[in-house]
């Protein structure tokens, strides 16, 4: 697990990928507002074209990341589907490409519909599981895309991602505090506790594996290295443990307490502070409900961005000169 950490904190993920949550919400507004002169301006260029007025409604900040949270569920609907049966590591991969493009794309210029598929293909590259493009596409109901646009989106979004696609996740820093922690138990816990404490552990760790889905449906990933959210999902499991006799949260803190004796004892306390944290964003995923997201989908196509949009006087302009 310290080979993980070491790559991981020399990464561009580590260096360019992590952020404070006050920083991030700042390059979000900032993109916002940058987005939003872009399209204003696609739309008077397009009035002097057709002679015609346009009065649009721009899509905010907390609009833009409800639309784009609503459709970040569909990787996982698309990734574990019949017709696709792609793993965890793929869905993880996506959903972070995902996160990476919308930090500073509109969805007034890309539609997240059609950016969802593009970082689910690219993943499949990434995570070394190439599917061809036509056999991909065949494989989507009533498919909204072309090969052409797929290929042209993936250069659009490897570009907005500075062609930064190493990406780490928490399920291999889990597995190795699962493997540790079952060392832990076999060298501190006495033999007639061994077996339940192993069993106990097996189940927090197989619990834990799962909320690492409702860490990436909110900034979680954008925020702290897996190792640390692979921490806390175990850390989140065993405070909600319902069961009185497992006593997994007073057997992890003891774990966390020896993984960590070398360090400062303020680290420790600083860590134990950021696992609550992780563990309030754990729990607090919400996905904005369809008919919500409903209006400000029709919102954002009512104002799309007319460079972007083919059937546009301005569009046809730009590809004629």
């Amino acid at each position: 697990m310290e080979d993980f950490v070491d790559s991981f904190y020399s990464s561009s993920q580590s260096n360019h990928w992590i952020y404070k949550a006050d920083k991030l919400l700042e390059i979000r507004q900032k993109s916002n507002e940058a987005a939003c002169e872009r399209v204003k301006k696609s739309w008077d260029d397009e009035s002097k074209l057709s002679n015609l007025k346009y009065n649009i409604n721009l899509i905010s900040v907390e609009e833009q990341m409800k639309l784009v949270r609503f459709y970040e569920s569909k990787i996982k609907t698309y990734c574990r589907s019949e017709m696709f049966q792609l793993d965890r590591n793929i869905e993880a991969t996506s959903m972070l490409l995902y996160k990476r493009f919308y930090i500073s794309a509109s969805v007034m210029e890309y539609d997240p519909k059609l950016i969802v598929l593009t970082c689910i293909f690219l993943s499949t590259k990434i995570e070394h599981q190439q599917v061809a493009l036509v056999e991909f596409l065949n494989k989507i109901p009533r498919c909204p895309i072309t090969p052409n646009d797929m290929l042209d989106l993936e250069l659009i979004v490897t570009t907005h991602l500075n062609f930064e696609l190493m990406v780490y996740h928490p399920y291999w820093p889990l597995h190795g505090y699962f493997l540790d922690l079952q060392s832990y138990i076999q060298e501190f816990i006495p033999v007639a506790m061994k077996q339940h404490y192993l069993q106990a552990i097996y189940n927090m760790y197989t619990t834990a594996t799962g909320l690492i889905f409702n860490a990436y449906m909110n900034d979680t990933p954008l925020l702290y290295s897996p190792s640390q959210i692979a921490l806390a999902c175990l850390h989140f499991t065993a405070t909600n443990d319902k069961d009185p006799k497992s006593k997994m949260l007073q057997l992890l803190s003891k774990y966390i307490s020896w993984r960590f004796k070398s360090q400062d004892p303020t680290i420790l306390a600083t860590l134990h502070t950021l696992l609550n944290e992780i563990g309030n964003l754990i729990g607090e995923v919400k996905i904005p409900e369809r008919e919500e997201v409903a209006v400000i989908a029709k919102k954002a196509d009512g104002c799309f961005s007319r460079t972007f949009t083919p059937s546009s006087l301005l569009y046809k302009n730009i590809i004629h000169h």
